[in-house]
């Protein structure tokens, strides 16, 4: 099998998404189209961008800015006058490599006007060489995460949704709908020691969204800004953990039901996903924690199960 690689989108996507913006000036009410809008986007992996920029061009009939940061460990050369030259305006920002793609952001916050904004869209350049993975319920194979998580917040038609969602007055974030997850006892434990000890309030039975890619109400990111976390709160990345990183993806979704709004989802239709049931199905024994000391499996930073061999 041929692994999947970042690609540009090509002539029939850009004709629907220029028919998009078409009928949407017409019927979108100015309201929404003039409200101000912040992405920021952080990249590790700098081939991602050539296809994640057409996604972030779905917003172009809106008042939108945009905000890239980048880990110093990774080159971007190549890319760096295409990034200045799509989005006037665009600020970028090089940070060591902490943190994931949530420390940069965490960061970006403080550096940022929120009340001058209506909402804000965190997005990453997800990996895609992760040949299976069966995380909360879901089984992905290579891109199939991060095509969930662009089709999800910023797809053709998802895009205009999400933008929609925010605008209602009980919904703080919204996200792919099946990456909107709930914990398993031990990482609310580990989450719920963290928040002790930030000074955060915890909230039994809290949702996050696994992936980290979704849309904010400035709100709830303008509360989140006040504890002042910084990139220098955040260690080296490293992964098989939870860090800080992790608490603190869980601690934004944790601020906004707090505050009393509701992370509300955008539905993905993907072809993988018959083959995801079977999938799920045929290896449904493999779930027991026995596979904390199974070598044939491996537990990954998100504490995810990737199948690394399965004998039948």
């Amino acid at each position: 099998m041929k692994r999947p690689e970042y690609r540009e989108k090509g002539v029939v996507w850009n004709l629907a998404q220029k028919f998009n913006a078409y009928c949407l000036r017409a019927f979108l009410p100015k309201s929404i189209r003039k409200a101000r809008i912040l992405v920021i986007l952080h990249i590790f992996y700098p081939e991602s961008w050539k296809e994640i920029k057409c996604y972030i061009n779905n917003l172009q009939i809106y008042n939108y800015d945009l905000i890239v940061t980048y880990s110093r460990t990774v080159d971007i050369t190549n890319i760096i006058d295409d990034i200045k030259s799509f989005k006037n305006g665009v600020r970028i920002y090089s940070y060591d490599n902490k943190g994931f793609d949530i420390g940069p952001f965490v960061d970006v916050l403080q550096r940022v006007d929120l009340g001058r904004y209506y909402a804000v869209i965190k997005l990453h350049s997800k990996g895609i060489n992760r040949p299976s993975l069966y995380m909360y319920g879901h089984y992905y194979e290579y891109k199939d995460w991060f095509n969930v998580l662009y089709r999800g917040i910023v797809g053709l038609v998802n895009t205009h949704l999400s933008i929609k969602k925010i605008f209602k007055y009980d919904v703080g974030i919204v996200a792919p709908r099946e990456l909107i997850v709930q914990d398993p006892v031990h990482k609310q434990n580990f989450t719920r020691v963290a928040a002790e000890e930030n000074n955060i309030s915890f909230c039994p039975n809290y949702h996050f969204v696994a992936g980290t890619c979704m849309v904010f109400d400035s709100k709830v990111l303008q509360k989140f800004k006040n504890y002042r976390f910084t990139i220098e709160d955040f260690a080296e990345t490293t992964r098989g953990e939870f860090s800080f990183a992790h608490f603190v993806e869980r601690a934004l979704c944790m601020v906004a039901e707090d505050m009393g709004y509701k992370i509300v989802g955008n539905n993905v239709l993907r072809i993988g996903m018959l083959h995801e049931m079977i999938k799920v199905h045929k290896n449904r024994k493999y779930r027991a924690l026995n596979l904390l000391h199974d070598s044939r499996f491996i537990i990954d930073d998100n504490f995810s199960i990737v199948f690394l061999k399965v004998s039948q």
